[in-house]
């Protein structure tokens, strides 16, 4: 793995000769608040609709096809406080392929001209498009609580992060999006294409050379990538908030824990096996006990984002026993803090953890994440020096009481209940 530096653009390169396809991917740093991210999730329906050389969204798909069927994905997600508009192309190794050079270079300078000449005649997305793909956004943001699960984490979000970016739904407003023109659209495009940080990853084949000389346009003098995070200890009494919703059939819990950690805390490694114990996997505390000896949740689980200091947990359960649940969940994350730990559940679960690590070590996508995440939080000394075969390294020597001591600085912040309407 190396490190480049195109203008003020961070470019990783990850070597992969045993790969029979290559994956590029640039993230593009935007600010976190909902015109922005309403904006910026359109694009990504709008760009596939064509280019300056193939103006429709078939035209796209057949130069596609041309090319040995590469893929261009477009997403925006959230990291920390910040939005992150992501493109990426996966495309076979063409050194295997008969003028394989020629090849990639003309895969890399079809992919860059999806986001720097986007079909946009006269300044414009054509007018029937941006409609189309408006209104079918709408559609999608005013569906979100049909999405159970995700509807419920939204609403939790934004009780956890109140006040904090973190807040905003990575998709946008549908408020926002009803009456959105054309002008913000294409000033966030314009940001993308000229002066939002940007950070590169490039696993398999890709050279530097090809990379510099092939989307050069987008690799222009930017603003240097910067983290923006709101970190902060847990309330003295944790909010509780309990919501109903028409039509529920289960209650879907949300618990937030929170500490002022850090995303470089020496901690990490301890808190990513604490969390692996507490609620990753049919080993965990929480699906052991929680779920199969007290019966209480359909499933149940928990994840740490490391970006913003929180440990959630969430279940799924009959919604006359949430209370009960709730109470089960924060007993077994107290057990934990407090160190009483099996032998066998510690060694078990730290085997299952550092074999996830090694097997994601194949993961293009789970390596530009953890990558690029590390470099806009960390730097590029952390990456050089907390990669992730320092991390493996670290969770190996880790003991009982540093996992127990890592938890104990996380409080109970916020649990968050959607539950069904009373019936009369």
């Amino acid at each position: 793995m190396m490190i480049e530096t195109e203008q003020t653009t961070p470019l990783i390169l990850y070597p992969a000769p045993h790969r029979f396809t290559d994956y590029l991917r640039l993230c593009f740093v935007l600010p976190l608040d909902e015109p922005t991210a309403t904006a910026a999730s359109l694009l990504t329906s709008l760009l596939p609709h064509g280019t300056r050389r193939f103006p429709s969204n078939l035209a796209l798909m057949r130069a596609f096809e041309e090319n040995y069927g590469i893929l261009v994905s477009l997403d925006t997600y959230r990291k920390g406080d910040l939005l992150v508009f992501m493109a990426s192309l996966t495309a076979p190794d063409a050194t295997r392929i008969c003028d394989g050079s020629s090849l990639r270079r003309s895969f890399l300078r079809l992919f860059c001209e999806i986001l720097a000449e986007p079909n946009t005649p006269g300044g414009r997305f054509p007018r029937d498009i941006f409609q189309l793909e408006r209104r079918n956004h709408l559609r999608y943001l005013q569906s979100l609580p049909n999405h159970r699960h995700a509807y419920s984490r939204h609403r939790f979000e934004q009780h956890l992060f109140a006040g904090e970016p973190a807040a905003t739904f990575p998709d946008g407003s549908p408020t926002i999006c009803r009456d959105l023109k054309q002008a913000p659209v294409l000033s966030v495009l314009r940001s993308i294409q000229n002066d939002a940080p940007l950070l590169a990853f490039a696993f398999g084949h890709f050279s530097r050379e090809e990379l510099h000389q092939e989307i050069a346009a987008l690799l222009c003098r930017r603003r240097k990538p910067s983290e923006r995070t709101f970190l902060r200890e847990a309330r003295d009494e944790p909010v509780t908030v309990v919501e109903r919703l028409d039509g529920l059939e289960q209650a879907h819990i949300w618990l937030g824990l929170r500490a002022k950690v850090a995303f470089c805390s020496p901690h990490i490694a301890a808190l990513a096996l604490g969390v692996a114990i507490y609620g990753s996997g049919s080993l965990s505390r929480l699906f052991r006990r929680v779920r199969e000896q007290m019966g209480l949740a359909y499933d149940v689980s928990a994840t740490y984002i490391r970006t913003k200091g929180v440990v959630v947990a969430s279940a799924t359960v009959h919604p006359g026993r949430h209370q009960e649940v709730v109470e089960a969940m924060l007993q077994e994350f107290c057990d934990l803090a407090r160190g009483n730990i099996k032998e066998d559940e510690f060694e078990m679960s730290k085997r299952v953890l550092l074999e996830q690590l090694r097997g994601s070590c194949d993961s293009a996508g789970f390596l530009a994440d953890f990558y690029t995440t590390t470099l806009l939080f960390g730097g590029e000394e952390e990456v050089r020096r907390h990669g992730l075969e320092a991390l493996a390294a670290e969770i190996e020597r880790l003991k009982v009481e540093d996992v127990a001591a890592a938890l104990s600085l996380f409080r109970p912040d916020t649990i968050y209940v959607l539950a069904p309407e009373r019936r009369r």
